[in-house]
């Protein structure tokens, strides 16, 4: 499955992997559209030949279409280039009491979305959860999914994806993780809501991907997504962020991490 980086205004040189041209490339059409191979061309920096070339790649992958013909003065009308709106994610924001499922175009529209209240018993939560998703997933037939992304109150490691700090989740959620694909086929990624956050100020906020930025999430606790150098910041063991467990007064209330008198 293609993936697309973050990359927004640097083109590549010919010695630079085709992938970060693009990811260029697509990534201006997302947030241009509707954009004629011309206007690409004049942002990215690169030849209209090489426009051309991963326009048609898109094109043929499924990740772009043609829409609309321009008029001009003058000379050739152009086509505009749009995202495959068919194409689109379904995401999980997985918290103690509640999940919240959302269909998500590659434009970052919410194209449906629904709370499922989850009870404390972990396997029926999970029922629950899993029962929501193909129900979701059987309501939207027209749309082709790509993936599943869920988002969760805790640290995770992404690399053997489980979880390594979630003191507000008593339930294995990874077992949800499992189930999904099981369920569905699709691929499932997990990440920290935080980070989730901080991603989607990034792609679909106010921030050009270029500029380091700090998102701050208040919910069952406080924990913060940190964006630097282009990358997400996610320190040792994942643990990057998480200052709402700094410890301010010793002997405190009890914290669900473990220790006394956490921040705030």
């Amino acid at each position: 499955m293609q993936r697309f980086r973050l990359t927004r205004h640097q083109s590549a040189s010919n010695k630079t992997p085709r992938q970060i041209n693009l990811s260029l490339v697509f990534n201006l059409v997302r947030t241009r559209q509707p954009v004629s191979r011309a206007e690409l061309s004049r942002l990215s920096g690169l030849q209209r030949s090489t426009v051309s070339l991963i326009v048609e790649e898109l094109i043929s992958g499924g990740w772009i279409i043609e829409g609309e013909v321009g008029r001009l003065p003058r000379g050739r009308r152009p086509t505009f280039l749009q995202v495959n709106d068919k194409r689109a994610v379904l995401a999980l924001d997985i918290h103690p009491a509640q999940t919240t499922l959302g269909i998500v175009d590659l434009g970052g529209r919410v194209i449906s979305q629904s709370i499922v209240p989850l009870p404390d018993n972990s396997k029926l939560a999970m029922n629950a959860i899993i029962k929501a998703v193909r129900r979701m997933v059987d309501t939207h037939p027209e749309r082709a999914l790509d993936g599943i992304g869920i988002c969760v109150p805790g640290r995770a490691d992404l690399d053997q994806q489980k979880l390594i700090f979630a003191p507000n989740l008593h339930w294995p959620v990874l077992a949800v993780k499992q189930r999904i694909e099981r369920a569905t086929g699709l691929r499932v990624e997990m990440d920290n809501v935080a980070n989730a956050c901080a991603l989607s100020e990034v792609w679909f906020g106010e921030s050009d991907g270029m500029h380091d930025l700090v998102v701050v999430n208040v919910a069952e606790g406080i924990g913060t997504g940190i964006f630097a150098n282009g990358q997400l910041l996610r320190g040792e063991a994942g643990m990057a962020g998480e200052f709402g467990h700094v410890q301010m007064e010793e002997g405190g209330p009890a914290c669900a991490c473990g220790s006394h008198g956490c921040w705030p």
